[in-house]
């Protein structure tokens, strides 16, 4: 048994595509393929159906876990807007609106959002989540701001019950596939409440980036192995042993793209909780809005579990990112 027995992780990007020479070349996949190891059930998404479906085969053929595969489009183009559109807005519509920390003023293509506390309906969230051309390295830092979002998110969702949680269904089954009845998916989600904020992990795999790296004409990133390894050394491996970097199943940097002068991006971890602990200081200390106290954020406070009086110890982690 791994130390991810009994957890579950979400990957995107996780389809099974295979290079010319056999090996893998889906950094999702390689990703997914470690979790596996350490016994983790995963839930994957990709824009293609069959490699999705490659890759729940194999990862449950050889590691004996379970896999959830969700078919969606999360790269540019106008299908990836409709995939975004339909699962945020109805998503944020269904709950009534989520209440979100806005780190800056954002302004974009007409729309805007001022710093402080908004209650955002789908169109809001969207804007929030999609905008990148406003900072200065673009997705990376859309990544980050995308963190006070699920911020918001999971903390709206601690406050659910499992009729709340059996209205949302709809939205989320009709983005998706699987063989999960409507008592499992409930279960999962409620399962999941149960997860210390504390104990949500955020980060993004290293990788270089900028004009200069192209493939095809194509604006290409591309990561980065030893910064990558230390990654998983420093966070996922203390019960296995390091994992040196030329055992790491990625391409890019192997004389493919010349990538001198560049610097691999950071991997910018960050626990849910330290987060909440920001996001209620700017609102209690700063006043940011008016208000003297927000109840919105629970900081690093489990969610309490049914069977014992204390704080639930179901679900040390769940990666995202």
């Amino acid at each position: 048994m791994g130390f991810l027995t009994g957890k579950t992780a979400i990957i995107t990007g996780a389809g099974r595509a295979v290079l010319k020479d056999g090996s893998c070349g889906s950094i999702g996949y390689g990703i997914a393929t470690a979790y596996a190891k350490e016994g983790a059930n995963l839930v994957i998404t990709g824009r293609n159906v069959k490699k999705l479906e490659a890759a729940k085969q194999e990862l449950e053929s050889l590691y004996g876990i379970k896999v959830l595969t969700v078919q969606a489009d999360v790269c540019a183009g106008g299908n990836n807007e409709a995939t975004v559109a339909n699962v945020v807005k109805q998503a944020v519509d269904t709950f009534g609106g989520i209440q979100v920390y806005v780190p800056q003023d954002m302004d974009y293509g007409g729309s805007h959002l001022s710093q402080g506390y908004q209650t955002m309906d789908g169109a809001a969230a969207e804007f929030f989540l999609r905008t990148r051309h406003i900072y200065a390295d673009s997705d990376l830092g859309r990544l980050r701001m995308q963190r006070y979002f699920y911020a918001a998110l999971f903390a709206r969702m601690r406050s659910m019950t499992v009729w709340d949680i059996a209205k949302l269904l709809p939205v989320i089954t009709s983005q998706m596939e699987t063989d999960l009845s409507a008592t499992e998916l409930v279960s999962v989600a409620v399962s999941m409440l149960k997860i210390s904020s504390s104990n949500i992990m955020f980060g993004q795999v290293p990788v270089y980036m900028g004009q200069a790296i192209s493939y095809n004409g194509n604006s290409t990133v591309v990561v980065a192995r030893q910064e990558t390894a230390n990654l998983l050394n420093e966070y996922f491996r203390e019960n296995t042993g390091p994992v040196d970097a030329s055992q790491l199943n990625i391409a890019g940097d192997d004389g493919l793209f010349d990538l001198s002068g560049l610097t691999a991006s950071d991997p910018s971890v960050q626990f849910m909780g330290t987060l909440n602990e920001e996001i209620s200081d700017a609102q209690q200390t700063n006043n940011i809005d008016g208000s003297a106290t927000t109840d919105v954020y629970d900081t690093a406070t489990p969610a309490p579990d049914d069977s014992t009086d204390g704080d639930s110890t179901d679900g040390d982690s769940t990666p995202s990112e």
